[in-house]
């Protein structure tokens, strides 16, 4: 016996969700597919064209699916395409100017993946605030969605293998979001520190190790006074 297409219920992510959301939604269609196969590919300059494309459609605002293959990419290779990999993520937490947000589908989508940042996928955020501070703010947003990075922002800031910028960048984030339970563990790694600091150690082996972290001493000072500030 045949069966009727139409009869049999399915359920479908939605490619795109154009309710309550920005405008130029209707422009998506003709270009979006060759565009999000070009982000993904190997070629430098195909994953520049691809995501010249796609932001200039705006969408990731507009598709769960497009947004889930734009935050794959943000431990892109290039920093300059990372930056703005960043930037396009971020926006889609905040109203555009016309004070419209992006659907609820495709923010879900979003605070779900960020609500499970990998070590690398932070490590990377880390490095595109270095390159480029004016990803600061977005990286802040995208960090307040999951409550559980403060620890490792804080594992990073402890991990003397790592470059000492980016430790930098992960103490100053633990208190731009403020990650008040990170507070703790810092004040003892903040009283490790001045013990090397002060102590014999330092004067009988001055090594750059000992000067980085004594850098990071005061900046770990000033984010723990943040923290504590009522």
């Amino acid at each position: 016996m045949s069966v009727d297409p139409e009869s049999i219920n399915t359920i479908q992510l939605p490619l795109f969700d154009f309710q309550k959301t920005s405008s130029y939604a209707f422009e998506l269609f003709p270009k979006v597919w060759g565009a999000a196969e070009a982000l993904i590919d190997g070629q430098f300059e195909n994953r520049r064209a691809g995501l010249d494309c796609l932001e200039g459609l705006n969408a990731a605002r507009f598709s769960p699916l497009i947004l889930y293959i734009v935050f794959s990419r943000m431990a892109e290779p290039d920093l300059n395409l990372r930056v703005r990999i960043i930037k396009i993520l971020a926006n889609v937490l905040s109203p555009d100017e016309n004070g419209q947000y992006a659907p609820d589908s495709v923010r879900r989508v979003l605070i779900h993946h960020l609500s499970f940042l990998r070590m690398d996928e932070i490590f990377a955020l880390l490095e595109a605030a270095e390159f480029d501070e004016t990803t600061i703010p977005g990286i802040v947003s995208m960090f307040r969605e999951n409550c559980m990075t403060g620890n490792d922002l804080t594992e990073i800031v402890m991990d003397r293998k790592m470059p000492i910028a980016l430790r930098m960048q992960a103490a100053n984030f633990i208190a731009r979001v403020g990650y008040v339970d990170a507070a703790p563990g810092l004040e003892k790694f903040i009283y490790r520190l001045e013990s090397k600091v002060n102590g014999q150690q330092l004067f009988t082996a001055y090594t750059p190790d000992a000067v980085d972290e004594g850098q990071l001493l005061p900046v770990l000072k000033d984010v723990l006074t943040v923290l504590k500030a009522p």
